[in-house]
């Protein structure tokens, strides 16, 4: 909304700015060369480039968005900028001449190369915004470009021919007049730039160590400069969207959002070094020691699948089975042995479903408190707290089970509960259907850019 807000507010402030622009660079001009009708010329200039290059803009399909808004305020004053280096020239060269086509002709002749470059380097200056990647960045830097070589030809083209038109008595008393200046009535601008040279003279040495030390100083500040935005902030503190947002984040765990991807790292394992590894976190249970039939019985069974098994999911398949029948036809005092056998499996067998796992779910727990303790994150969601949550309510709300149940059956047996809810899809935002990604969803109080870099803690 705050984007929004700006944009809208943008566009407003450009069609107020553009013609204020264009007053002030008149009445510069006026006060400047002093002939109203000689001075129309770059304004006439500047609306040709501006009104041609929008329509360009607009007539090959591009939008009219907050950055080629910006267009006709970056074109005027660097439209005129030929025009003015032209009347300049012609102002101080036309009572000497003393005839508009010889004098055009003289200007023309001093001023169209470094006009061209000058015009050129401008231009590639813009232009080079189009190696970013942000095609309206890109949009307005090409356009500007266009811009200023078009304003560039329509000066060279348009600006003496209109001379020429200008009747020649309305050019009397323009110019510098060929007769050196009395020094009694130097103008203000003459006197402060005579004593201004003097003083850049006399005083070279002192010039060059305030500019040195302006430098060093410089130095030390780049070295301060902290990258921060935040749209919010680009208006005034009493703007309702300000207001708005300080409210809502005062009530709320965070009106702006981010999102914190954990990604499992796979893992191939051969079929021995998975048996090896399911044997010994069978041998890790704590009903091992007091059942060790059961576990050199379910140990046999995992050496005879490996021997034979292409893979490891064929052998767990396998040992999953056997294990399976077995605990059908046990007794009920092994029952729960083989329960517990069954579990350990399932976590070597899902292991690349590591979001599954409790461990993992916990250490996202973990992560998620250590977030919300920095003061930027104001609250976040995973898939742990949909785990949580559906295991305390599969004990009628207990507070008690507000927890992560400790086997990754118990795990799964959630996740099919949620899923069975009017939004089973919902559980897709949260984690992907193979259990080897996670997003964590962050509530943010602050839009500063700072508090996603983890520097607003």
């Amino acid at each position: 909304m705050a984007e929004d807000t700006f944009g809208k507010e943008m566009f407003v402030q450009m069609a107020i700015s553009a013609p204020l622009a264009m007053i002030a660079i008149f009445l510069l001009m006026l006060l400047f060369f002093k002939k109203f009708t000689l001075i129309i010329s770059p304004m006439i200039v500047a609306m040709v480039s501006v009104i041609a290059t929008m329509g360009l803009l607009i007539g090959t399909g591009n939008t009219l968005h907050i950055m080629s808004s910006m267009i006709p305020i970056f074109l005027m004053p660097i439209a005129v900028v030929d025009s003015i280096h032209i009347l300049s020239e012609f102002f101080d060269k036309y009572q000497t001449i003393r005839d508009r086509r010889r004098t055009i002709e003289h200007v023309l002749d001093q001023l169209f190369m470094p006009m061209l470059y000058t015009s050129l380097t401008s231009s590639a200056g813009f232009a080079s915004l189009a190696l970013t990647p942000i095609p309206p960045v890109q949009a307005f830097g090409i356009f500007v470009a266009i811009g200023i070589m078009l304003a560039w030809l329509v000066t060279i083209v348009f600006t003496p021919a209109y001379i020429m038109l200008l009747k020649e008595e309305s050019l009397v008393n323009f110019g510098v007049s060929s007769q050196k200046a009395d020094p009694a009535k130097k103008s203000m601008l003459a006197a402060f730039l005579g004593s201004l040279g003097r003083f850049t003279y006399q005083q070279a040495k002192l010039i060059m160590i305030v500019t040195v030390a302006t430098l060093l100083v410089s130095l030390y500040g780049i070295n301060k400069i902290q990258i921060n935005d935040n749209p919010v902030k680009w208006f005034t503190e009493k703007h309702p969207i300000r207001v708005a947002d300080k409210v809502l984040n005062s009530h709320f765990g965070g009106t702006y959002e981010a999102y914190l991807v954990l990604e499992a790292k796979e893992e191939v394992l051969s079929p021995a070094r998975t048996a090896a590894m399911l044997k010994e976190r069978l041998s890790s249970l704590p009903v091992a020691d007091s059942r060790q039939s059961l576990l050199s019985q379910a140990m046999q069974i995992i050496d005879e699948s490996s021997r034979t098994a292409a893979d490891s999911d064929q052998l767990l398949n396998e040992v999953e089975n056997k294990l399976l029948i077995i605990q059908d036809a046990s007794a009920d005092d092994d029952y729960e042995s083989w329960s517990e056998f069954i579990d350990t499996l399932a976590a070597v067998k899902n292991r690349g479903q590591i979001f599954k796992n409790p461990e993992m779910l916990r250490y996202v727990a973990r992560l998620q408190e250590d977030m919300n303790r920095s003061g930027v994150v104001g609250k976040s969601n995973s898939v742990t707290d949909v785990v949580k949550k559906v295991h305390q309510e599969l004990f009628e709300g207990n507070t008690e089970f507000y927890q992560v149940p400790d086997s990754v059956n118990a795990v799964a047996q959630c996740l099919i509960s949620f899923q069975n809810s009017h939004k089973p899809d919902f559980l897709w935002h949260l984690v992907t259907p193979d259990y080897t990604k996670a997003n964590i969803w962050v509530q943010l109080k602050s839009g500063d850019n700072q508090g996603m870099d983890g520097q607003g803690r």
